[in-house]
């Protein structure tokens, strides 16, 4: 049609676990069919097949119709949407261009950093990964969103429009029961995915923050899966039966809470009320190899990211054993191009593993040990030591929570950004 990419790269995904989803071609219909891998490159790898007089689309980067994909294993689900490699204009992301790997960027256009070493795209998560055992379903077999406390006027609930892939928001004051607009509208449905949102404005700061409910449940962790079940409050599964004796009451929900109000994204420190927030634990790389860690650091001029090896920002002072792993570390931050982390500009640190024997690489960013305070409005946050005192010296607050993650002295943790990924 005109527009060149890369196709979808299914290799190393199993052929029969994993479907590929077909949706209707129509603008106002959302129906969709799949096949097996197996079935897909069997069939030549199709990107439209047609079925009862109906003609379903696998991809169309034309029309923004992103390939996606599902793989089921052990009860799990997750649904994945292909990325293909392009490069994009400085300070304005929505003008992109498809680029092949053997290509030049067009000057003014830069190479996203995520398709490195001649990557032709990549698959990205489009939701939490799900479990589809042990779970009840009803009407609603969790507790629904507790919207207690919320500013009306300045809340408002987001529904998710699939067929126009945005949210369509409503003033929480125009809705006289939150029950019925749930049913209504369709507004949150955990066996399909669908989680309640909400955006929250705040018109003294000029600042909106965005929030989704996780109702209460029990989980139960084995070596293929996480499975959960939504529970009540006496920790019983919502059908009436008993919890089996594998399954732990998530700690988040203590005090009989029904369930939480997340941050959708970063909480951000109110500088000058909680002290300087660049006073953070620095990132903690003891047992890294440093033949196969990289820091990422963040060059602002480009707006991109650029990688050093982590051997070469240590000073003479680390402790590097014979394998190759930091045991003591000591950073030369003079030695590092550009900005790694700077936490008062919400540039958090972000290294790269490279796995040469599995020919993987995976993303990681630093959290440093912190404690939260949740109002109404926002979530505030105090960094603290590894005693949990705030790095200020100051006494924190009794209305600050520090973090469950931080326990044991930790003073941060390394999340995934990503699903690893293979070269």
């Amino acid at each position: 049609d005109g527009v060149s990419y890369y196709e979808p790269n299914l290799s190393g995904f199993n052929l029969d676990k994993t479907s590929i989803v077909y949706y209707e071609v129509s603008e106002n219909i959302e129906e969709s069919i799949t096949l097996t891998a197996k079935e897909y490159i069997s069939k030549g790898k199709p990107r439209t097949i047609e079925k009862d007089g109906k003609i379903y689309e696998f991809y169309n980067y034309k029309t923004q119709k992103w390939a996606n994909i599902l793989v089921e294993n052990s009860g799990m689900q997750s649904y994945w949407t292909w990325i293909p490699r392009y490069c994009y204009k400085q300070n304005d992301v929505s003008d992109i261009k498809f680029i092949d790997i053997a290509s030049t960027p067009e000057e003014g256009y830069i190479v996203h950093s995520d398709f490195a070493e001649g990557k032709k795209g990549i698959w990205a998560s489009k939701y939490e990964p799900i479990s589809t055992a042990n779970i009840q379903v009803s009407n609603f077999p969790y507790y629904i969103p507790d919207i207690t406390g919320f500013d009306k006027e300045n809340t408002y609930i987001e529904v998710y429009n699939s067929k126009e892939n945005k949210f369509e928001e409503t003033q929480l004051s125009k809705i006289s029961n939150i029950t019925d607009f749930a049913r209504e509208n369709n507004w949150f449905n955990y066996k399909e995915q669908v989680w309640a949102n909400i955006r929250v404005y705040e018109p003294e700061s000029k600042t909106e923050s965005w929030w989704v409910w996780i109702p209460r449940y029990a989980y139960s962790i084995t070596a293929n899966e996480t499975a959960i079940i939504f529970v009540d409050l006496n920790n019983k599964p919502l059908d009436g039966s008993t919890l089996p004796s594998n399954y732990v009451v998530h700690p988040a929900f203590d005090n009989d809470k029904k369930g939480i109000w997340a941050s959708k994204y970063e909480p951000i420190q109110k500088v000058g009320e909680v002290g300087a927030t660049n006073q953070v634990n620095p990132p903690d790389m003891r047992g890294y190899n440093v033949d196969n860690t990289y820091i990422e650091c963040y060059d602002e001029s480009s707006n991109s990211f650029k990688e050093q090896s982590l051997k070469s920002i240590l000073s003479d002072k680390s402790v590097i054993n014979s394998d190759n792993v930091v045991e003591e570390v000591y950073f030369d931050y003079s030695k590092i191009n550009g900005t790694w982390y700077s936490y008062d500009k919400q540039i958090w640190a972000n290294i790269k593993i490279k796995d040469p024997e599995t020919n993987t690489e995976s993303w990681w960013v630093w959290i440093p040990r912190y404690a939260y305070n949740i109002t109404g409005i926002e979530t505030t946050v105090i960094y603290l030591d590894s005693y949990g005192k705030p790095l200020d010296g100051s006494k924190l607050p009794s209305n600050y929570i520090p973090h469950s993650a931080f326990n044991d002295g930790k003073k941060g943790i390394w999340a995934s950004k990503y699903e690893p990924i293979e070269k």
